[in-house]
């Protein structure tokens, strides 16, 4: 699967690492940044199941398709932006969202 750099400039954490690309269902791990690429189908995202406080994920759109194929994010037994949504739908063209676990739930971080 290729690496795709979106913008080099960004830093989500401690350390730079480059995007991993999607164009499937996918189960994330924790502090990993994808670019996911929508332009056939709907993607399917899970969060990891167990996160540990200050862990972050980045999604990243790489297709531009996000307003006709949408990624649903899962939170895999935790919420997500607040106490009680398990999953999301990101339908943005040409956005990243990212998400930093705070203990309780993924928040979303600007």
């Amino acid at each position: 699967m290729p690496l795709i750099r979106i913008d080099p400039s960004i830093t989500i954490d401690r350390k730079e690492v480059d995007y991993k690309y999607i164009d499937r269902d996918y189960s994330i791990g924790v502090n990993e940044r994808i670019a996911v690429d929508t332009t056939t189908a709907r993607v399917v995202l899970t969060l990891p199941a167990v996160p540990s406080q200050g862990d972050t994920i980045a999604i990243a759109d790489a297709g531009g398709d996000k307003a006709t194929n949408d990624i649903l994010i899962r939170g895999n037994g935790n919420n997500i932006v607040n106490q009680t949504i398990t999953d999301v739908k990101f339908d943005t063209n040409n956005k990243e969202i990212r998400f930093v676990w705070n203990g309780n739930f993924w928040a979303v971080a600007d």
